[in-house]
């Protein structure tokens, strides 16, 4: 009769075996819901989730599984919770991502018919600055529901500390102190990338700054609408690109020596004849 293994041998709990680093490394794969329910595992895994390095709160995970729409009320106290007890100093990563069906506009969250509950903006911009300034992340992803009234809170040299590398926003007020804020805190910002945000500032300024991305933005609150928008970028290898001609122009201070690839898509206003578009590759 073949013995069975023992625990410890070949059919040991060997995942459980590794050492903290490279089971965080697994669970920065995960985002955040999932990455918490392995404390359900065993006792080994309880309270890895607490030092992870990488958080991304998803609100599609919390789906309704009966009406198909996504459970505020859950995803409220889920990231809310997590937020409090997660207790590592600094983030490699932090994501918030909010589901695209939630209508955020002039501090009211408008909401599908489907949804639970009411979402409160003020609990979101408390993720926010809880994210951004307690754990200064290396890489900052936002995405807020459709809708243009939710600003970023305000950053500066305390939130980043020299770390901040990537930065990825959507759907966001970017007020005037926000070019300030990349100018100057932000000395090691190498890829930014803004999608429908509405800007209140003119100018964008990095130093290390290597890819740029601007795509379906708009302008507002300045006194001459149509100011370009300055980007002073001298190492920049990637840029894209894409808005409307009457939204705002951009100027490129740099001769862009390093450049290698950009895409450059200027829209008019005009929806019926394709050839009005102005795209130059």
């Amino acid at each position: 009769m073949t013995s069975q293994p023992h625990a410890g041998e070949d059919g040991g709990d060997r995942l459980s075996a590794l050492p903290d680093c490279l089971l965080h490394a697994i669970m920065s794969l995960l985002p955040a819901r999932h990455a918490v329910q392995t404390c359900a595992l065993s006792r080994r895994w309880r309270d890895l989730w607490r030092s992870m390095p990488c958080l991304d709160i998803v609100g599609d995970e919390f789906t309704s599984s009966t009406t198909g729409s996504v459970r505020w009320d859950k995803f409220e106290s889920f990231a809310t919770n997590l937020l409090l007890n997660h207790d590592a100093p600094f983030l490699d990563r932090f994501w918030l991502r909010l589901p695209s069906s939630w209508h955020v506009r002039g501090g009211v969250q408008q909401r599908d018919i489907k949804s639970h509950s009411q979402p409160d903006v003020r609990q979101i911009e408390r993720w926010i600055n809880r994210g951004v300034r307690f754990y200064r992340p290396v890489e900052l992803e936002i995405t807020i529901g459709v809708g243009y009234d939710l600003k970023l809170p305000i950053l500066g040299a305390v939130v980043f500390s020299h770390r901040l590398k990537s930065l990825r926003l959507s759907r966001l007020v970017l007020d005037r102190g926000f070019g300030y804020t990349i100018r100057s805190w932000c000395p090691v910002l190498e890829a930014m990338e803004l999608n429908s945000c509405i800007f209140e500032f003119d100018e964008i300024t990095g130093n290390a700054l290597r890819s740029l991305a601007i795509d379906g933005c708009s302008r507002r609150g300045l006194q001459v609408p149509d100011d370009a928008l300055c980007v002073t970028a001298p190492k920049l290898t990637s840029l894209r690109l894409k808005f409307s001609i009457h939204d705002f122009s951009v100027f490129l201070v740099d001769r862009m020596g390093f450049l290698v690839d950009a895409s450059i898509c200027k829209m008019f206003s005009s929806t019926t004849n394709f050839g009005n578009n102005v795209c130059n590759l």
